[in-house]
């Protein structure tokens, strides 16, 4: 209707619709109505209004002239107030023009582009069947690009890495996709046969239905059928979980094709890092499996990476590698306490140890020295077993998470390369492992540890002269690092940690030291003897070495905190 009043054309075959509600209309033209009555009203009144005395005067003694009631103005405007009532009741009603009508749009082209590992195989002028496919697509202007493999994706591929080709896969997902619609056509770029239920069922019961086309389907063969030169990690295989500090296998798959050699090089990454190459011997159908031991050495999740080189003519350099990704996790916290001799320390911290279900302790606390071994006795007659020092701390020693030297002197059992055990150690806890030495008569520099690979990693500086102890008793400070370090943190509430650990009973004497390393935190400190720096000397202090952790707990008599909180 607007079209009409501004001069178009509503065109043939429509028809005119009212849109807005009948009170609408109704109410405008009412309103109408009453200001055409109330211009009517007005016009009449004016009409016999009396004359006003001065007028008579002005005008003189004869009589007045008549009124032109019915005059061009009077009928004009009544009549502008019609039409504008009119066309204001008209609009209200909402007028529509509706005009139908249809037109035919071309369907949708649809191209499905295979993405498996075949399709990196690379041709005569040395680009991959992959990007020839990719190239292929310049030629389909306006197309709707999916990818295939086991499953349908939107989108060109980004990599040809895809295991399978399920080609009938693929159309049902794109009947479902489009369904309703009529498809200009689908066209497939693949090199190969389908690998998934398409050609089984066309090969085993070719009477069952096959995937609905929406519309014509066209295949693009890319590449050329033809002997390659190929060497590929087919498989990865391993678990996708294994234990910290326990041995798991890593079975590398390969496969050949074409000339190669008997054995190929395998080599293992972890996270990047090498992690050991080894050989794999070649079968007279080109495959081969190469192993290797791992014995994971720190929890988390680690990507593992299996690749063999790539020779000139290789036809698919992608499948040279294949990465398998691997969570460590605990089975059981293992740890090893060395102890010098029995003590009420020591019997705390084993039973303490031994009640955790998820720690395996391994402790050794009455021990045979050398001495014992060479006084002629007959192994038979002691009830001791030999200490294996030489295998737990070279061979074993990967295989604990902490190892806790408490009040060990290593002098007397360390007959030979004490140095080099004690190097192992050191190099243990810089690789990830921990330690914990704990003092008394026979440890830190009255242990003799002064000088060694020990005193270099532990969080307190010895080299005391003298007799390197001092007996009295005290209670410990809490400082303020310890304040807020989850080993001396109690309890959440700061005041009630705090009031905690003043009401803790007195330690029977303390280890003395140099004071704290640097970069070492003290948890707890003496409150009386004072380093060289003037600071407070430590009684308990930890400090990262490397990738481990050690800590120094300065006495020999925290066993009275658990036993009299235990009484009380």
């Amino acid at each position: 209707m607007m079209d009409w009043l501004l001069g178009g054309c509503c065109g043939a075959g429509g028809f005119l619709q009212w849109t807005a509600p009948a009170w609408v209309p109704l109410a405008t033209g009412g309103a109408s109505l009453a200001a055409l009555a109330l211009a009517w009203h007005r016009s009449e009144a004016g009409r016999h209004a009396p004359e006003l005395p001065g007028e008579e005067l002005r005008r003189g003694a004869g009589p007045p002239p008549p009124h032109d009631s019915q005059g061009p103005s009077r009928w004009i405007e009544r009549s502008l107030v019609v039409i504008a009532g009119t066309f204001v009741t008209v609009a209200s009603a909402g007028p529509t023009w509706i005009q139908e009508g249809a037109r035919t749009e071309d369907g949708r082209l649809v191209v499905l582009v295979d993405a498996s590992r075949s399709m990196g195989v690379r041709e005569g002028e040395g680009r991959t069947r992959g990007e020839l496919a990719l190239a292929r697509l310049t030629e389909l202007p306006g197309a709707e690009v999916h990818s295939f493999g086991a499953q349908l994706r939107s989108g060109a591929p980004t990599a040809f890495d895809e295991g399978d080709t399920d080609l009938g896969g693929a159309l049902s997902a794109i009947a479902q996709r489009y369904a309703g619609e009529k498809l200009r056509g689908i066209v497939v770029l693949t090199d190969g046969l389908d690998r998934g239920g398409l050609r089984r069922r066309v090969v085993e019961a070719p009477e069952a239905p096959l995937p609905t086309l929406l519309g014509p389907l066209t295949v693009v063969q890319v590449g050329e059928a033809g002997d390659r030169t190929d060497l590929a990690v087919s498989d990865l295989r391993g678990g996708s979980f294994a234990f910290l500090h326990a041995p798991f296998v890593l079975e590398v798959a390969i496969e050949a094709t074409g000339p190669q050699a008997a054995s190929v090089p395998v080599s293992l990454s972890r996270d990047g890092q090498p992690a050991g190459t080894v050989s794999a011997a070649l079968d007279a159908e080109g495959r081969g499996i190469a192993r290797f031991t791992l014995t994971p050495n720190e929890v988390g999740r680690f990507v593992y990476e299996a690749s063999v080189p790539v020779a000139d003519g290789d036809a698919v350099p992608a499948n040279n590698t294949l990465s398998l990704a691997v969570q460590v996790v605990r089975d059981r916290v293992r740890v090893l306490q060395v102890c010098g001799s029995p003590s009420w320390d020591q019997k705390f911290l084993r039973l303490f140890l031994k009640e955790d279900p998820a720690v395996d302790l391994v402790s050794f606390f009455i021990l045979r020295t050398q001495p014992d071994i060479g006084a002629g006795w007959d192994p038979d007659e002691l009830s001791l077993i030999q200490f294996p020092y030489e295998q737990l701390f070279s061979s074993e020693l990967g295989s604990f998470d902490l190892v806790i030297l408490q009040n060990f002197d290593y002098l007397p059992y360390f007959d030979r390369d004490a140095e080099t055990l004690l190097g192992n150690l050191a190099a243990y806890v810089k690789n990830g492992g921990a330690l914990a030495m704990i003092g008394g008569d026979r440890s830190f520099d009255r242990g003799a540890y002064a000088g060694t690979s020990i005193a270099e990693i532990l969080p307190v500086e010895l080299g005391v002269a003298g007799e390197a102890v001092d007996l009295g008793s005290f209670r410990p400070t809490l400082t303020t690092a310890g304040a807020r370090h989850p080993v001396t943190e109690l309890t959440d509430d700061p005041a009630e940690n705090a009031a905690t650990w003043e009401r803790l009973s007195a330690l029977d004497g303390a280890n003395l030291s140099r004071g704290a390393r640097k970069g070492a935190a003290v948890l707890l400190s003496h409150p009386r003897l004072r380093g060289p720096d003037g600071a407070p000397l430590p009684i308990l202090a930890v400090s990262e070495v490397g990738k481990g952790r050690t800590m120094a707990l300065l006495g020999d008599s925290s066993w009275r905190w658990s036993f009299d909180e235990a009484g009380s």
